[in-house]
């Protein structure tokens, strides 16, 4: 989430001096930490905050000026430690921090440890525990795997918000751990937020990117949220069923029954009654893996940072110069819905495996435009318009518009050298990773060119799963295409779009 800096007096209990001191005294953690990127955010972040003082000016002005001077040693102390370990701030890093990670209550005592329901024990989450470790076994242990690569990153954020770290796994729920999860309602990556409530915290989507499937703003975001809700609930069976049902039905459930007891709402959505005990029997499981008879063996963690990249920049370019994969890009960036970076991209941050920083400007610099770029020109011709154009190339308007300045003018001026990012639909490593991780919701307008389709009309008797394995199709993918609802519903007579 791109989030701008906000005065100390807004952040209610806390005094200005006080907030200046949370920040340099987590500084000074991240140091102790060897974090020495996220030291120099949050020194930066104090200094501010002092200017910010003065500006505004308050009782506490007779204590800003030896809290500078406090400041300014420890920065300096902080500046000596860089010194003496030979050690040179990446600023890549420095910029992504700067960027995405930011606490109002960043000396917030962190509740670690702490089991946040000690006294549930009741038949729902023994079911779920029952459920997860005997017949969903195989999908709890590709959780548990997946959670490996994201847990780290989430519990950074969440120490900063104070969150307990038992919600870094609400994900196993959600999505499981899968940053391209779309649900039927339109929620989308590891937190899936739908649209609206994404926006509430900042969290864009259009045509080239979701933030909603980037990870630091998304866990930004998913703290935020949950922050608010413990605030307005005071009790986490309540908040986590808010986060899955929205405020506003949990509240007139809470009103019908005259009740905060979340175990007493039983006239909740089946979904949201299942939710809490769901999440429950899942931290206890990522909370002790062996005792539950999970394999936990310890992978060496792989490493990645980030570079600062511009406009339309080809993802498989990025992937040359990194010495990896466009998949693995991919993967590492889920938010980037495009084959390339959007127009608009300037010093856009991109994670690529960390031994490929070495060298990767020099071997981006000797890539040829074509490589480096994905955009292509075109003559406009009399009755062109943009969605005729758009629907040529097999992209959105947006390609079009955000390109080109002339593309505003309306009717488009016959002759006019308009340039888009054309998709490279004959590519095998485009084609393949977007069948094996897209899906309809994604909305890609290319992602199903070239497949061959059919209609099939549903038969009495027929339910998602006898038809997805008649065709040789996953059941999200026919769910996907033909949006049927998590009920799996579909009655005879129906016809059905399947690709193949």
């Amino acid at each position: 989430m791109l989030v701008v800096f906000i005065t100390p007096l807004l952040f209610g209990e806390n005094s200005g001096v006080d907030f200046v001191k949370s920040l340099q005294n987590h500084a000074n953690q991240l140091v102790r930490e060897n974090n020495f990127e996220g030291s120099q955010y949050f020194f930066e972040k104090a200094f501010k905050a002092v200017d910010s003082l003065k500006r505004v000016g308050s009782e506490e002005d007779k204590f800003l000026d030896s809290l500078e001077l406090t400041l300014i040693q420890h920065y300096e102390n902080f500046n000596q430690v860089l010194y003496n370990l030979n050690h040179e701030l990446y600023e890549d890093r420095v910029f992504y921090f700067h960027k995405d990670i930011v606490s109002s209550n960043v000396d917030e005592p962190l509740r670690e440890g702490m089991d946040l329901f000690p006294d549930v024990d009741n038949k729902k989450v023994r079911k779920f525990l029952k459920y997860y470790t005997g017949r969903a076994r195989r999908s709890t242990q590709v959780y548990l795997d997946r959670a490996k690569v994201y847990l780290d990153d989430i519990r950074k954020v969440f120490r900063i918000y104070g969150i307990a770290e038992e919600l870094a796994c609400l994900p196993m729920v959600e999505s499981g751990f899968n940053p391209f999860a779309h649900s039927y309602a339109g929620a989308s990556g590891l937190w899936q937020f739908v649209k609206s409530t994404g926006e509430v915290f900042g969290l864009k989507k259009n045509w080239w990117v979701d933030d909603r499937k980037d990870l630091l703003k998304g866990t930004v975001a998913a703290a935020e949220f949950l922050k608010l809700l413990y605030q307005d609930y005071g009790d986490w069976n309540l908040a986590l069923a808010a986060y899955n049902c929205g405020q506003g039905g949990l509240n007139r459930r809470i009103r019908s029954h005259k009740s905060r007891n979340f175990w007493s709402l039983y006239r909740l959505p089946k979904q949201t009654k299942e939710y809490v005990p769901r999440f429950i029997a899942l931290s206890r499981i990522a909370g002790n893996p062996k005792k539950y008879g999970f394999d936990v063996s310890k992978k060496e963690r792989a490493l990645y940072d980030t570079v600062q990249l511009d406009s339309c920049l080809n993802i498989a370019a990025i992937a040359e110069g990194a010495k990896s994969s466009y998949a693995e890009i991919k993967r590492l960036n889920p938010q980037i819905r495009q084959w390339c970076l959007p127009p608009y991209a300037n010093a856009y941050p991109v994670l690529i495996p960390a031994e490929g920083k070495l060298g990767f400007r020099e071997r981006i610099a000797q890539l040829s435009d074509s490589q480096l770029y994905s955009t292509q020109s075109y003559t406009v011709k009399k009755g062109d318009s943009l969605k005729k154009i758009a629907k040529k190339f097999k992209v959105d308007v947006s390609d079009i518009k955000d390109l080109n300045v002339s593309a505003e003018i309306s009717p488009l001026i016959a002759g006019t050298e308009l340039q888009v990012a054309v998709p490279p639909l004959k590519e095998k490593w485009f084609t393949e990773f977007n069948n094996k991780y897209l899906s309809y919701y994604d909305g890609e307008k290319y992602y199903l060119d070239g497949r061959k389709q059919i209609k099939y009309r549903v038969l009495k008797g027929d339910s998602v799963w006898k038809i997805a394995r008649k065709f040789n199709v996953s059941r999200s993918r026919l769910k996907g295409w033909n949006k049927i609802g998590r009920n799996n519903k579909i009655f005879p007579g129906q016809r059905l779009v399947i690709y193949l």
